[in-house]
């Protein structure tokens, strides 16, 4: 402790804890403050004398309060055996002084025993070690993980249970907690004693143990965290032959520099494994951890100083005491963020399957200059740092020290993979390079990798080779797109830059170090994973040239050979219509009359004879006929970067990227699957083949073939008399298909599938071998479908570079035969003095995640007026939560009401506009405390299902122009939303009325960015109408394929505004067939709903307006007894009041003769009755209306334009009929004449015109 500065914070700290403790005295902090006030004699030593005072003390034994600062006698403590406290612990720098340990009984030492058999475990004391055999279900023959905790922690802390859990998820082991709480909860200096009594009870407790049950030591592995790495290095000097020591930042001060009797070191077990992650200078605000390496292998994540996400502490780590309301909580705050990540770190590797590969290195930033990347023969300059060290165990010399390095990640992603990426650069122009920055996005089938290589010069002809890091496995990379960004310099005397010359290059070589070190190791991956991949530029071109502002799309090279001579066989020429025309090329002699011939048929096209969308008859076009990939058309990939994806398999083998343009009626889709057989795609509205529309494609002999088909059943799709999907791009590297098709979005062909705004099944399947003799062979189990939005917008974006990601993680195990399950947990952001904006999430699957996580709902908690609600909210930040609306779940979670993120199963996530953003913090006009709600169903009551996914929360502090806010619509949730059982077509309505958006929007009006549809399994089509005056608008939203399984949010091609005024109803159409039951409102997944949310800017206050039928409506009309006089129908979430005669509304609903009554007629009285409304503030206080009651306003019904996609024929006079398929029954006289002078050209041109 040097300088006055720290003497008078270290008494700031102590008064205010007299201060805070004082009025508290049965806080747990209160016994803390006496311990330290009963040892403020060694406490005033240890800070107040100066360095020349300790030294001339430091050979001396001098008694002051009880307490011995220098050599001590030997101390016995009976069964323990004996310590003493010779030369070897005192230097006049490192140690000045030692205290007398307390007494065993003070310590208390206690193991707590568990096991997969005994997950509770059972509590037994150091003094009674008999109860292991009598009340623990502890075997020797199973491996022993000891965890002990360290300075201010005890046996409750949470790390220590998790990282049990963990083991026992993997392993059967034994885990047992050390709990040396009374003698960790002193001064520094006095837990420092206590280490050494704590380490006799452990060194006991193993040879006890193996003198009693036969346990090997050598299957005894010792888990210790800061002094409790210490206790388990002092057991280990006592069990011969103990197997692990895994030290988790081993404390600094005492302990530093030190001899080796004194700390942790390589002698006290057959392997010492040590995580260093705090070893900066040692402060009241952290260096707690040693620097000096103690094991047989020492690990410095990042260095071993400062973790990623450490960076920013609002208050010293000591002052988390003081402000705390959870002792525990404010321990593991007070011990620092960079101190505790070695628990962490430690914790995700026991179950992770990444590798944590360090690599010995002189120093971390050689590390860095990725000048360590290597194994050696016999794999000694690598480790996996974690649960997987020992697995280098056998490589390490005795006397040898080993610093490994590696980079990792904040708490959402730990584990960071290592790559290699060398980029080689061509040619460029004359001077001395380019200057600028490089984006290199790697596209997988489940990643996007994107990586910055921050501003440097590139000179021509040179391999540049850079260290890059990446939170997943990226894998098998499908491609590239590159974008340069030139910048600003100053020259050289001797040297010109051109600081706006385009990046010219050649390849881009990207080298997975973890698979290609550690191929041999648990990596998680399959095998045949290229740990290398090359990427080239487009088109086989030599040098692809990355120009400013624009992105570059690059494939890996291609390793099979394609004929790109002139052809021989047929050529494709794309055409006006968007169809394929074949013509054989016979010999060059011909060309020019052929030529003309071409000419001719163009100006006949021009001229109206041929128009757009005709489809020629097969006889004439042969479309499912092989074609050379040398005659595709000149497209290339990289000139666009598709504005869609979808990974459609769960093993990431087949993607499909896609643009839709609504101006040219087409979509380009862009497939690639991993495979070198057949492959299919197509599109379906419920994953069944009947209705489908399909390709299938493959390439063989350097031809592509490409045939249209569609589906009848469940057998080979015939082919379509029309081949509608036009190839402009194909072709296989070692692993992969590449195909690039483009395909009309209402093709006017009766054997397709007419592409909407609704919700739609992308269907796959491929082959491991290509078809034989034209067969296409069953493709076995590599098939499946999943839901897509295909003209909507899609949700991603590119994020500004200035945003940061806050990540909320949760791990849940369902309670056992319970189908629905919800869970509520608070979050908190912090108190930024800056504003900041929310501008996006996106949802991370896990374990179980896709089959068994509903919805994650993120409220806003907010107090009216924006008060602070730190008051009632910040007592449950830290809390794991409650079961959601039950007797224990807090009341003032109520208060949180606002939707700010809704997801739902199959959505990705969602990004804000670049206008808007939602703001963060009380103080900024945002929420400071959020409400995480998680749905979880188990439909078929599986048991021990535990379901695990992160939400990624992107926020800036660089604002936006406007603030967002989010309203809900819909029925509001309460027992009138009901669908009768057997019903084919049952409709609910929820009004959001005129009086409301009066009284809330603002005069200039909101404009809505975003709808989101939801409900459940039974709704068939969702639609939200849009009324204003006396007219009905177009809808915002609407969805006739609506699925359950597929909730993704729209973003609208165009922005809705909302006036005053305007009128909103939701309406929900359901089928209710395969159902006996009534469906009720309610909160499981075979319960329903019908609602909307919208997203919007500018924000109003207003967050809710919906409605739902008057109770008297639904009485009449299902024939109820009625219901008490004193319920309160404006009461939210009542699903089963009771009724007058004494029953309960669901059963009285049940029980009556559904078959007999007239659904449609019932149904049409309720929704076209009088609902009450509901209109609310953000806080939950309702706004007052002129009127409570709304209905259906009398307006004209909106009529959808025509479709005359398939109806006009542009440059004739005529119109073409179409049947109730979209066939043309009809041509033109222009159209046939067109015709029949195109089968005339085609036949000229394809005649041996030879003199």
């Amino acid at each position: 402790m040097a300088g006055c500065g720290s003497v008078w914070w270290w008494w700031c700290v102590l008064v205010m804890c007299v201060v805070l403790t004082t009025a508290t005295p049965n806080n747990p902090l209160a016994t803390l403050v006496s311990r330290l006030f009963q040892d403020i004699p060694a406490l005033k030593f240890t800070i107040f004398n100066s360095r020349q005072q300790q030294q001339q003390q430091q050979h001396s034994s001098t008694q002051r309060s009880g307490r011995n600062y220098g050599v001590l006698p030997r101390l016995c403590y009976g069964e323990l055996g004996c310590l003493e406290t010779g030369p070897d612990f005192l230097h006049q720098e490192y140690r000045s002084y030692n205290m007398e340990p307390n007494s065993r009984q003070q310590i208390n030492v206690m193991f707590h025993v568990r096991s997969r058999q005994d997950p509770s475990g059972v509590l037994v004391r150091g003094t009674e070690l008999s109860q292991v055999l009598t009340s623990t279900s502890f075997k020797p023959d199973r491996p022993t993980k000891i965890i002990i905790h360290g300075f201010l922690n005890g046996r409750d802390m949470p790390w220590l249970e998790v990282i049990g859990d963990e083991y026992l998820k993997v392993q059967d082991v034994n885990v047992v907690y050390v709990d040396w709480t009374d003698g960790s909860l002193a001064i520094y200096s006095q837990a420092v004693a206590n280490t050494r009594v704590a380490g006799l009870e452990v060194a006991h407790f193993i040879n006890w143990l193996q003198e009693n049950t036969g346990l090997s030591p050598s299957t005894v592995h010792i888990i210790g965290h800061s002094l409790g790495s210490h206790v388990a290095g002092y057991a280990g000097e006592r069990v011969i032959g103990l197997g692990r020591i895994s030290g988790l930042d081993p404390a600094e001060p005492f302990f530093q520099f030190m001899p080796p009797a004194v700390r942790l070191d390589p002698s006290d077990a057959n392997f010492v494994d040590v995580i260093h992650t705090d070893a900066g200078q040692f402060s009241l605000s952290g260096g707690y951890g040693l620097l000096q390496p103690v094991g047989h292998v020492d690990f410095y994540p990042n260095g071993g100083k400062q973790q990623t996400g450490c960076e920013q502490s609002p208050t010293p780590p000591l002052f988390a005491l003081l402000s705390d309301s959870n002792i525990l909580r404010g321990v593991e705050d007070s011990l620092g963020c960079n101190h505790m990540r070695a628990v962490t770190l430690f914790r995700d590797s026991i179950t992770s399957t990444c590798p944590y590969l360090a690599f010995k290195c002189p120093s971390y930033s050689d590390f860095l200059k990725g000048a360590c990347f290597r194994c050696d023969g016999d794999e000694a300059g690598c480790a996996s740092m974690g649960e997987e060290a020992n697995t280098w165990a056998d490589n390490w010399q005795p006397n040898s020290v080993q610093q490994m390095y590696l980079s990792t990640g904040p708490p959402s992603s730990l584990c960071l993979y290592h790559y290699k990426l060398r980029v080689n650069v061509g040619p460029g122009e004359a001077g001395c390079g380019t200057r600028g920055s490089l984006n290199v996005n790697f596209i997988t089938p489940q990643y996007t990798g994107k990586f910055t290589i921050t501003n440097r010069i590139y000179e021509g002809d040179k391999p540049y080779t850079f260290t890059l890091e990446y939170k997943h496995d990226l894998g098998v990379s499908e491609g590239v797109v590159v974008t340069w960004d030139p910048h600003q310099g100053v020259d050289s005397p001797s040297c010109r830059i051109n600081y706006n010359a385009a990046l010219p290059i050649t390849s881009l070589t990207l080298t997975n170090i973890e698979v290609t070190l550690y191929s041999r190791r648990r990596s998680g991956r399959s095998q045949g994973t290229p740990s290398e991949i090359t990427i080239c530029p487009p088109g086989n071109k030599r040098v692809a040239w990355v120009r400013s502002g624009e992105s570059l799309r690059m494939y890996p090279c291609i390793s099979t050979t394609i004929n790109t001579s002139t052809p021989t066989g047929p050529l494709v020429l794309p055409h006006f219509a968007n169809t394929i025309i074949l013509i054989n090329a016979r010999n060059k002699s011909t060309e020019s009359v052929r030529g003309m011939m071409l000419l001719l048929l163009v100006v006949c096209v021009l001229s109206g004879g041929w128009v757009e969308g005709t489809h020629l008859d097969d006889n004439h076009l042969h479309h499912h006929q092989p074609l050379d990939l040398s005659a595709l058309p000149a497209y290339l990939p990289s000139t666009t970067t598709p504005t869609h994806q979808s990974v459609l398999d769960s093993d990431g083998a087949f993607t499909v990227f896609w643009t839709p343009d609504l101006q040219k009626n087409e979509v380009i889709w862009e497939i690639h699957a991993r495979t070198l057989g057949w492959i299919g795609f197509g599109f379906s509205s419920n994953g069944n083949m009947a209705g489908s529309d399909f390709l299938t494609a493959w390439i063989e002999d350097g031809q592509l073939h490409l045939q249209d088909r569609y589906g009848t059943g469940e057998t080979l799709p015939p082919l379509d008399d029309h081949a509608d999907w036009r190839p402009l791009y194909a072709h296989e590297n070692d692993t992969h298909t590449v195909l690039v098709v483009a395909r009309d979005i209402n093709t006017c062909d009766s054997q397709d599938y007419p592409l909407t705004n609704d919700s739609v099944r992308l269907m796959y399947a491929w082959s491991d071998t290509d078809p034989v003799d034209g067969n296409l062979y069953y493709h076995g189990p590599h098939r499946g479908s999943k839901y897509a939005f295909v003209l909507v917008p899609f949700y991603r974006q590119d994020l500004p570079q200035d945003a940061d990601v806050w990540t909320i993680s949760q791990s849940i195990k369902m309670p056992h035969l319970q189908e629905t399950f919800y869970w509520c947990h608070v979050e908190k952001v912090p108190k930024w003095e800056k504003k900041h904006h929310y501008i996006g999430y996106e949802m991370i699957y896990g374990k179980n995640s896709r089959t068994n996580l509903h919805h994650v709902v993120v409220f806003e908690c907010m107090n009216e007026g924006g008060s602070s609600l730190e008051s009632t909210m910040e007592q449950y930040v830290g809390h794991p939560g409650y079961e959601c609306y039950t007797p224990n779940m807090p009341d003032h979670f109520f208060l949180c009401e606002r939707y700010l993120i809704t997801w739902a199963i199959g959505s990705e996530g969602d990004m804000a506009p670049d206008i808007a953003g939602f703001p963060l913090g009380e103080k900024h006009g945002g929420a400071t405390y959020f409400l995480f709600q998680s749905h979880y169903d188990n439909q078929h009551i599986e048991p021990d299902v535990t379901v695990e996914w992160d939400m990624n929360i992107y926020y800036t502090d660089k604002l936006r122009e406007l603030d967002a806010g989010t309203m809900t619509l819909g029925h509001t949730l309460l027992f009138s939303l009901t669908v009768p059982p057997r019903s084919p077509s049952w409709q609910l309505t929820g009004h959001c009325s005129s009086a409301c958006t009066s009284a809330s929007i603002p005069p200039q009006g909101i404009n809505v960015f975003i709808a989101f549809l939801h409900a459940h399994y039974a709704a068939k089509s969702l639609r939200l109408r849009h009324f204003r005056g006396s007219e009905e608008l177009p809808p915002i939203a609407e969805d006739f394929n609506f699925a359950a399984d597929f909730q993704q949010s729209r973003r609208l091609y165009k922005e809705v505004k909302l006036l005053p005024g305007d009128h909103l109803t939701v309406e929900c159409n359901y089928d209710s067939r395969n159902r006996n039951n009534s469906t009720f409102a309610g909160w499981g997944a075979r319960d329903e709903m019908c609602s909307s949310f919208l997203s919007y800017y500018p924000r109003i206050d207003m967050s809710l307006c919906q409605s739902s039928p008057n109770v008297q409506v639904i009485n009449d009309n299902f024939r109820l007894s009625g219901f008490p006089k004193d319920m309160n129908v404006g009461d939210l979430y009542v699903f089963d009041p009771k009724m007058v005669d004494g029953r309960r509304y669901q059963e009285a609903v049940n029980a009556l003769p559904w078959d007999s009554l007239d659904h449609q007629k019932i149904n049409t009285r309720i929704t076209q009755a009088d609902q009450l409304i509901r209109c609310q503030y953000n806080y939950g206080q309702l706004v007052k209306l002129d009127t409570n009651m709304t209905r259906y306003p009398k307006t004209t019904q909106y009529v959808s334009p025509e479709d005359k996609t398939c109806s006009y024929i542009h440059g004739s006079s005529g119109q073409t009929e179409m049947n109730s398929y979209g066939q043309r029954t009809t041509q033109t006289n222009g159209l046939v004449l067109g015709n029949i002078l195109l089968v005339v050209l085609v036949s000229l041109c394809t005649k041996d015109m030879s003199p």
